[in-house]
C-alpha cells in the first residue's frame, strides 16, 4: 500500500546529446524530457507524452480515487497523448499580465515556441512564433526555421495557445 515517485521538474540544456549555451527557460528536448519512476504499479513503460500535472491524476488512479473536476491533467497509465506543451511565465512570482509568457509545443515531428503578452481577449497578432524546429530533418533542434514558415503555419502555431492564454489571464487578473 505504498507508492514512491521519483522525478524532477525539468532537465538541463547544458548536458546530454547536444550542449547548449542556455540551461533554463527553454524548451529543447533535454529540458523537458524528464524521467518518472513510480514504485507500486507493476512494470509498464509509458511511450506517450505526459505532463507534470499528470502525476497527481496518476496517483489518484492508483489509489482508486476520482480526481476533483477542476484539475487539469490525465493519468499517464492510461493516456496516449501525442504531444507535450510547456509554459514559462518567468522566474519568481508569475505575472502573465505584465510580462511575456512563452509556450512550447512538441510532438514527434515538430517543436515550436510562441511568445506572447496576453490580454483578456488574446488574438493571433498577440503571439510571435520565435522558434520552430523540424524534428524529422533536425532532431537535435539546431536550425530554427521559424522565419521560413508560411503565414498559415504560423497561425496554426499561435492558435494552439490562444485558449490557454485566455485561461491564464482569467486566473491572474485579480493579482495584477
Amino acid at each position: 500500500n505504498t507508492i514512491v515517485i521519483v522525478t524532477s521538474d525539468h532537465g538541463s540544456s547544458n548536458c546530454g546529446e547536444t550542449a547548449r549555451f542556455t540551461c533554463t527557460n527553454h524548451f529543447f528536448k533535454e529540458q523537458y524530457h524528464i524521467p518518472v519512476m513510480i514504485y507500486g504499479c507493476g512494470k509498464k513503460h509509458i511511450n506517450s507524452y505526459v505532463w507534470g500535472v499528470d502525476v497527481p491524476y496518476t496517483v489518484f488512479e492508483m489509489c482508486g480515487i476520482k480526481p476533483p473536476s477542476d484539475w487539469v491533467g490525465a493519468s499517464f497509465l492510461n493516456t496516449d497523448r501525442k504531444y507535450a506543451v510547456v509554459e514559462y511565465t518567468g522566474g519568481g512570482v508569475s505575472d502573465v499580465i505584465r510580462r511575456p509568457i512563452m509556450f512550447g509545443y512538441r510532438d514527434d515531428n515538430k517543436s515550436f515556441v510562441v511568445k506572447a503578452i496576453i490580454s483578456q481577449n488574446p488574438v493571433a497578432d498577440d503571439f510571435h512564433v520565435c522558434e520552430y524546429y523540424d524534428l524529422n530533418n533536425d532532431p537535435n533542434e539546431i536550425t530554427n526555421i521559424s522565419s521560413q514558415l508560411s503565414d498559415d503555419e504560423k497561425a496554426l502555431c499561435k492558435a494552439f495557445f490562444i485558449n490557454r492564454a485566455k485561461h491564464l489571464y482569467e486566473d491572474n487578473k485579480n493579482y495584477a
